[in-house]
């Protein structure tokens, strides 16, 4: 594999020789993709001697981004977000993401009603502008129990941010991705999956700006995201 993106990569050079002065890609995506996408980040670059350019942040961040530097190449997070800009053009699926309920070291874990309990002070909770703070008030309040856990919760700017209040004991428990409970491993405490039932679908997605589609390492990272080597790193970290 390594071989053929070698040499596709020098027949790139020989048709835009200017290639070789611009090797990198910027890509701006949700935050609480950070381990899984540094992963392939990482990977790409390996394979095809292509610099990836991160930018991380809750997905109105990458929106703004997006609108205002003209610099970035691709990005990638939840449809519903990134369907709105008028900056990207087609969107192409890359899995799908998943809301946990995770717990602190040494807090008793439980189903979302566990929350409601007295011994269980804090609750962390991404901020609007991260798609899991959203699909974790839709949850409660699907389940009945905003109104009552309302006062406990805690915000933060980005599901890192809750993961890291978790790993610390900040909260007692807090709302995060799958993929973030994967990467912060025994740093936490025990995560549950909430009941995909009580939010709507989490479509993430990968899109490149309007003018950026045509340069050869925006389709070479988007082929790339496309295999089986980027497939296999989402779906560890439970992008399915």
């Amino acid at each position: 594999m390594k071989k053929i993106y070698r040499i596709a990569f020098l027949f790139v050079l020989a048709l835009f020789p200017g290639f070789a002065l611009a090797q990198e890609v910027m890509v701006a995506a949700g935050a609480g993709y950070r381990a899984p996408l540094l992963k392939i980040y990482k990977d790409f670059t390996a394979q095809t001697g292509i610099a990836v350019q991160p930018v991380f942040s809750n997905m109105r961040g990458v929106l703004s981004q997006l609108q205002r530097s003209g610099q970035i190449d691709l990005a990638i997070g939840q449809d519903a977000f990134l369907k709105t800009s008028t900056v990207l053009g087609s969107l192409r699926t890359i899995g799908q993401g998943t809301l946990v309920l995770a717990y602190a070291k040494d807090v008793r874990p439980g189903p979302l009603a566990r929350l409601t309990e007295g011994d269980i002070t804090r609750i962390g909770l991404p901020n609007q502008g991260a798609v899991y703070g959203r699909m974790a008030q839709v949850a409660l309040r699907s389940a009945k129990l905003y109104a009552r856990v309302e006062s406990k919760l805690i915000r933060g700017a980005t599901v890192p941010q809750i993961g890291t209040y978790l790993a610390t004991g900040e909260i007692d428990a807090g709302f995060i991705n799958l993929s973030d409970a994967r990467s912060l491993g025994k740093r936490i405490g025990t995560y549950r999956r909430v009941d995909r039932s009580l939010y709507p679908p989490i479509r993430i997605v990968v899109g490149a700006a309007r003018g950026h589609e045509g340069r050869p390492q925006v389709q070479a990272f988007l082929k790339y995201l496309q295999g089986d080597a980027a497939r296999a790193v989402l779906v560890r970290y439970g992008l399915r």
